[in-house]
């Protein structure tokens, strides 16, 4: 049977980060590149609303995990932000910037800011709009 390793592990065998592992992997397929920069099309906002209030972060999920474990946590994420009332934050820990992810949240009407907390961890919050 094949083994399987998670981008985190291969990342970690050819010593490289893990967005350059993914952008040497996009570039192979002739996708472009993602930065932490917006480079994607998406600006990525690091600056904390003033609006922000740690009472309203009501779900959280590390996905650290499951990312470990192989496991994609896209489809979780989705159903927890369209089941996530206005006004309520949503907060996700990631070892890296899911560029994809936030686009999509941001195509339901989800704002996001990223806490990048070390060089592979990085705490992005979601808010739906009230």
């Amino acid at each position: 049977m094949a083994k399987v390793a998670t981008v985190q592990q291969a990342a970690a065998i050819g010593k490289l980060k893990v967005q350059e592992l993914v952008n040497r992997l996009r570039a192979e397929v002739g996708q472009d590149a993602i930065s932490e920069d917006g480079e994607s099309g998406l600006t990525i906002k690091y600056d904390q609303p003033d609006l922000y209030n740690e009472s309203k972060v009501t779900k959280y999920l590390d996905a650290r995990p499951m990312l470990d474990a192989g496991e994609m946590p896209v489809h979780q994420v989705m159903a927890d932000l369209k089941s996530l009332p206005k006004g309520e934050i949503y907060e996700l820990t990631v070892p890296l910037l899911t560029i994809p992810l936030i686009k999509k949240a941001a195509s339901l009407g989800f704002d996001h800011w990223v806490e990048k907390k070390e060089e592979d961890l990085f705490i992005i919050r979601f808010l739906k709009d009230e």
